[in-house]
């Protein structure tokens, strides 16, 4: 009798045979960054007449019109990386029946890269892989407890992250060194594949993690009347958009928050902006670490309080906000402030600039650095310290009608040159066309893709 699954992906195949396999260890049953970024993908290559057949630990609640999901187990996966999950001979059998002309692996984490090293040969020699971050060099355990205690998070919570990279750091470096192709979606991250023994070749930078929701018209049209439901006419509206974790590192939007209320009073009479209000916005992922942030926040407002002016400074947080509450924000406020100091791509600065809002980076986030310095015209600044950007904010401050609206038409302008259509239809371009195979002795360096 013949088995209801092989036939049912069989008929699938007849009706569309143009397979790309994503396989993927993001939880498809909620939406952050990297399922965007998915979603984008597959919305694009159906428009090429390609079918994804989406393998994901969890599916999403509401089903993607436009892919096939498939949802394995993974037994008593992840607790150790050399147990290869029940799932993987199904994995196989999904992978014969399709034929795929393109594999995938969605960010090589724990549960997409077993899955990898538990295919057939055959199907290992045709994947790729997209790369959003890598866990190398391995993070430094001492530095990492110190930030973490000071948050009051239990010692467990604080070592958690070195259970996960213990495993995950040896397991994407092997997987790494198999890959048809590792496309990187920054320059930062395609010199982590390189430290970590990844092969120049079989490299292509190309920055596939890309909003695409935000229309540079939006902030012409419609700015004015967002602006008022969220800001007062004197204030400096300042973003952050971040889930509220330690890696995201919102300490160091505290610090920017004390430096702003402590000098205050150095701001020139003249300004017509009199107040700044910085909002975060984001899922509250980690309690104590909110709770940590709040009392921080508390310190800092009553040693200030006798300051001239200080009350002034405010900060609030928003909580999550869906896509057409982000877009509001984005296109109310002035300024993104960015505090991670580590990321692959950030999306929310390509976001922000699509908006036409400029950026405040750290110089030491070299994906964020990456976006800015490559504008051929200025959209945001990079300071090394939360006192540098408190200058920067409080320049801003004083001269806003000189600065801003060049910021703000500069932003639109690099904003619109990040196409999520066309960076995910170069990815199928380059996961299904053996032109861009290179030989394992080749010479040549890393690929970089301009969009």
């Amino acid at each position: 009798m013949a088995n209801p699954e092989r036939l049912s992906l069989s008929e699938e195949k007849e009706k569309r045979p143009n397979w790309v396999v994503i396989v993927s260890s993001y939880d498809f049953s909620a939406i952050g960054g990297g399922e965007k970024s998915t979603w984008n993908l597959v919305q694009a290559w159906e428009t090429r007449e390609i079918k994804t057949c989406l393998v994901s630990p969890r599916g999403p609640e509401d089903s993607w019109p436009f892919a096939k999901v498939v949802t394995l187990p993974t037994a008593n996966f992840p607790l150790s990386a050399h147990k290869i999950p029940l799932s993987s001979p199904r994995l196989n059998r999904i992978l014969e029946d399709l034929k795929p002309t393109g594999i995938l692996l969605n960010h090589p984490c724990i549960f997409s890269s077993v899955l990898f090293l538990a295919m057939k040969k055959r199907w290992q020699e045709r994947t790729s892989a997209i790369w959003r971050s890598v866990v190398w060099p391995p993070l430094d355990l001492k530095s990492h407890v110190k930030g973490t205690r000071s948050s009051k998070l239990k010692l467990k919570e604080s070592l958690r992250p070195f259970f996960t990279y213990d495993l995950m750091a040896p397991l994407q470096r092997k997987v790494a060194s198999q890959m048809r192709i590792n496309i990187a979606v920054s320059e930062a991250v395609a010199s982590s594949l390189v430290k970590m023994g990844t092969k120049p070749s079989k490299i292509v930078v190309c920055p596939t993690q890309v909003g695409g929701e935000f229309t540079p018209e939006e902030r012409v049209r419609y700015g004015e009347n967002w602006r008022r439901r969220f800001l007062r006419p004197d204030e400096l509206g300042i973003l952050l958009v971040a889930n509220v974790k330690p890696k995201k590192r919102l300490d160091w939007a505290l610090s920017v928050y004390r430096h702003l209320r402590e000098q205050r009073r150095f701001l020139a009479p003249e300004s017509s902006l009199r107040r700044i209000r910085m909002t975060v916005v984001g899922e509250f992922r980690v309690q104590q670490y909110l709770e940590y942030l709040q009392e921080q926040q508390e310190r800092i407002d009553k040693e200030t309080e006798n300051l001239h002016a200080a009350e002034s400074i405010q900060l609030d947080f928003f909580g999550p906000a869906n896509e057409k509450e982000l877009q509001s924000l984005y296109n109310a406020y002035d300024l993104l402030l960015h505090p991670s100091p580590q990321e692959g791509l950030p999306r929310v600065v390509i976001e922000a600039l699509q908006a036409g809002m400029p950026v405040i980076g750290r110089s030491e986030c070299l994906a964020a650095r990456e976006i800015i310095e490559r504008s051929p015209y200025p959209v945001g600044f990079l300071p090394s310290s939360p006192e540098e950007a408190g200058r920067v904010i409080f320049r801003i401050m004083t001269h806003p009608d000189e600065i801003l609206p060049e910021l703000r038409e500069n932003a639109l302008k690099w904003g619109s040159c990040f196409s999520a259509k066309k960076s995910a239809l170069k990815v199928l371009e380059l996961i299904t066309d053996s032109r861009f195979e290179q030989s394992p002795t080749s010479k040549v360096g890393i690929h970089k893709i301009t969009l």
